[in-house]
Parts: structure tokens; sequence; C-alpha cells
């Protein structure tokens, strides 16, 4: 029985953040076996909620204190114990690491990092200490990228664990999947929300400055986003829509360029947006602010800076979709390799699918 410290996400809006993706990610690897899912607060859950999800997976909500001897028990029982960031790591490390069962973190992100980029300061040096005592007590973390192995590398110079690299996935592995002719010249699209390190505002500013009926751009937010930026008065070639996946794979498949400007810090050096996976699968060509973004730069990603897009300065098209495909089977030989090393120490028979066959 594998124990997860994780929420399991269980409505459609839950399932839409990147953290429950993840935790899906990683979940769709062991569905041959049974799981069980700690959500555990130590505000919430004044009586212990057990959810039964299917034969396979159950979900406790339970209380860091009421139910410490219970959430004990289960620990007890796991064959391994895998920690869905160091925020959920927080609810494990009161408890004694059990003999001869391993214990995963999977990082996610850099969480004081993170919290010290939107000025959370005290959030950041808690964080900063949960991290430490999280890596003294894991068997082995998990980064999203070789950079953030670098980073804990250089920030800890610990040998108390071993790294594993498996970046963000989903059960989509086609390689650039599109039709060459299908495509809106010069459609530039951007999907997605628009948190701080999204850089909204400048990707808004850039379409304001230099779209036009030959270099159009279109927006899709989710809904409450929508609803906020339609109604700025900007230039006319810009659009604004909101809809479901299906609906922006389908915009994808018609456009030439993706937006992607993320600023060089830390934070975005060692992550690995999706975005950039999904342009890549439907032959876009990343804009970026900064081409420092996860592994992405060591693989060869092509792509297109602010300036040369000013300045129409392009290049051939066709020859970076045909390197940025080859960056793509890069990445996933990165997760399958990822995967192996995992299913070896989980001793778990894993479920995934490789380069678009199933394993």
């Amino acid at each position: 029985m594998i124990v997860f410290f994780a929420p399991y996400p269980i409505n459609d809006e839950e399932k839409k953040g990147g953290l429950c993706q993840r935790i899906l990610s990683i979940d769709s690897l062991f569905e041959n076996h049974e799981r069980i899912y700690l959500t555990v607060s130590y505000t919430k859950y004044k009586k212990p909620e057990v959810i039964n999800i299917s034969d396979k997976i159950i979900v406790y909500r339970l209380n860091a204190l009421k139910d410490y001897f219970l959430i004990k028990k289960l620990i007890k029982k796991s064959s391994l114990i895998y920690l869905h960031t160091i925020g959920n790591a927080l609810k494990y490390l009161p408890y004694l690491k059990p003999e001869k069962i391993k214990v995963i973190c999977d990082m996610h992100g850099v969480v004081p990092e993170e919290c010290r980029m939107f000025n959370q300061k005290i959030k950041s040096f808690v964080f900063n200490i949960v991290e430490f005592l999280t890596l003294l007590k894991v068997d082995y973390i998990i980064c999203v990228s070789n950079n953030m192995v670098k980073h804990f590398d250089k920030k800890y110079r610990l040998n108390s664990f071993e790294k594993i690299v498996i970046p963000i996935f989903t059960r989509d592995r086609t390689s650039c999947n599109f039709d060459a002719d299908s495509k809106i010249k010069n459609l530039v699209i951007y999907a997605g929300g628009t948190q701080v390190w999204q850089n909204t505002s400048e990707m808004l500013d850039l379409a304001n400055d230099i779209s036009s009926e030959s270099l159009p751009f279109h927006f899709w937010f989710p809904e409450k986003d929508y609803k906020k930026y339609s109604n700025f008065n900007l230039n006319d070639n810009i659009y604004f829509s909101t809809g479901s996946n299906a609906d922006v794979i389908n915009d994808y498949m018609k456009s030439c360029y993706g937006l992607i400007l993320r600023d060089d810090n830390v934070v975005n050096n060692v992550a690995c947006p999706t975005k950039i996976v999904e342009y890549l699968q439907y032959g876009l060509i990343p804009i970026v602010k900064s081409k420092e973004i996860g592994d992405f730069s060591q693989l060869g990603l092509e792509y297109i800076t602010i300036f040369e897009i000013k300045n129409n300065v392009i290049g051939d098209l066709e020859l970076k979709r045909n390197i940025n495909n080859n960056v793509l089977i890069k990445f996933y030989k990165q997760i399958d390799n990822g995967i192996k090393k995992l299913e070896i120490i989980s001793g778990c028979e894993l479920k995934y699918i490789k380069l678009g066959k199933e394993i």
C-alpha cells in the first residue's frame, strides 16, 4: 500500500490546478496498486473524513493533532510514502521514519524562493526550514528538471538522499501533432492563467504594441479572467476567449507562435511549464522574454525573442519546428528515464506511456 501525503483532487475544478495535475499524473503510474491519500490539517477536520474513490484509492481527511495515532498507524502499514511538495511534507515531519519503508518527496517547485518572489519573507524563512528538515528525512527527492537538481545541490550540499528527475508529464505523449497548412500565418496565442509569474501585463503590452491584421494575438483565459480582460480597450487585432481544453487545442493547431514571457529568476530557471510542451506538440514556436526556463534551453529549444517578433526577425519556421520536435523527443526520454528509476526504487510495476506506446 502506498501512502501519499497530498490532497486527492475529486471535482473538475480541483483537477485544473498545477499541483493537482501533477498529483494525478503520478497517481496514474500507480493505478494498479492500492493507494491512500492523506489530507492533513492542523486546523480543519474535527472529525475524520474517509472517502472511497475506488477499490484502489481511499482518501483520508484528518486533523494533525486529533488523528495523530491514526496517521501513524497508516504510515506503518505503507510500503512506500510519497510526499507531494514540502507543504505536505510538513505534515509528515512529526513522525519517525519507518524502518525499511522508502520515503520520496516530489518537490514540484522551490517553495521558499516562490514565497520570496511574492515578498512573503516570514513564509519563505519558515519553508526554508521545512525544506531542509524534509531533505534530512527522505530517501529520494523528485525534481522536475536537472536545473532543480543543481539548485538543491548548490543550496544544501547534502548527500543523504538521491535525486530523480521526472519532468511534468501527461498521458499525451505525441510528437509534433499539426498540419502546417492549417496554420494561420503569424497567429500568436496564449492560453493559461494570469498568475504574477506569467507576466500577463507584459504580454498584453506587447500585443497592444505590435498586433495587426497580419499579426493577430489570441488570449485564452479562465472565465473570471476573461471577463476582466475582455473589457480592456486594446488593439482591434487582440482577441479574448474562454473555453474548454479542446477549444484551446483547436486554436493551437491554427497558431504559429505561443507566448511565455517568464522572468530570468530561480523559480523559472528550475521550472517545467507544461505550456512549452504543449507549444512544441502543436508546432508553435515559443516567444520568450528569457530562454532560461527549466531544461529547455539545454535541450536545444528554438524560440523567438521579444526583439525578434517586434522587428520581424523570424527565421525559418519549418527548421525551428523540426529542431523542436527533437527537443520534445529528448524531453520524453527524460520522463521515461525518471519513471524507470521510480519503478526500481518503489518496487512497483508502473503504468506509463512511452513516446505514444503504453508500457
